[in-house]
């Protein structure tokens, strides 16, 4: 049996308040950076601080206007607090 597993390398940016506390790289399968990004969502949900967390990607798209291939930014955030950032 063959597993389609589409290995991509992201970001992952962890602030407090509008400071930036950690950022690592990471490469694994998309399932398991989701798994982790929900797990560290998660983790930051109940904390008092706020936390934002930013987890970001490049993916090659084809810009027909230019005739190039161009790299766009995906990104997908949490705050655990409603704040302004």
């Amino acid at each position: 049996m063959f597993f389609n597993m589409n290995i991509t390398p992201v970001w992952l940016d962890i602030y407090i308040g509008n400071q930036l506390v950690q950022q690592q790289q990471m490469t694994m399968p998309d399932q398991m950076l989701a798994a982790q990004f929900m797990q560290m969502c998660k983790q930051v949900a109940n904390d008092p601080q706020p936390i934002h967390v930013v987890m970001r990607r490049y993916d090659d798209v084809w810009n027909q206007a230019e005739g190039k291939m161009e790299q766009r930014e995906c990104k997908l955030e949490y705050w655990n607090k409603q704040e302004v950032w």
